[in-house]
């Protein structure tokens, strides 16, 4: 039904997100761009400082819509992956740093590939080379700049994430 005032371009957005979200309530991710939340903080996932060198810290912070919290996700080949609007950069460890407990995810020109998997109402990412590693919210923070780090998958709200399509 079409609504009086409504253009048909916003209609048909609306109908996009509609399809997306619906999608996404079955565990299913749909390629796009996203903003990811941390359901514990409900704070954003944002490549700090727009910074666009390889090893450039991932972290939490204030909701501000900045194209530096907005996520294009894509299939790929295992799983996703996941790259920075604004920097271009992708979600992954940075070069010479070992996968274990407390490594920051970073920002960094080549991808890792990710699992993301439906938990409740919330969503995993775990690494598709090392599903024991899930991305987690250091400390369970709750300021601007806490750390996005890889941790042992463990199930808890630390590694609940929130997807919501631009």
């Amino acid at each position: 039904m079409r609504v009086l005032n409504q253009s048909p371009y916003a209609l048909h957005r609306a109908t996009i997100k509609d399809f997306v979200q619906e999608a996404l309530e079955q565990g299913v991710v749909p390629p796009g761009v996203y903003w990811i939340r941390s359901a514990l903080s409900r704070m954003a996932v944002d490549m700090q400082g727009f910074g666009t060198d390889p090893g450039t810290p991932v972290i939490n912070y204030e909701v501000n819509q900045a194209e530096n919290q907005k996520w294009i996700i894509q299939a790929a080949a295992n799983g996703y992956i996941i790259r920075n609007l604004a920097t271009d950069t992708y979600l992954s460890l940075a070069d010479g740093v070992e996968l274990a407990p407390f490594a920051p995810v970073t920002g960094n020109p080549q991808p890792a590939e990710w699992n993301i998997f439906r938990e409740g109402p919330y969503f995993t990412f775990r690494l598709a080379s090392n599903e024991n590693f899930a991305m987690d919210l250091k400390a369970a923070g709750f300021n601007n700049n806490n750390p996005i780090i890889f941790y042992n998958y463990h199930k808890g709200v630390t590694q609940q994430w929130i997807l919501a399509p631009v």
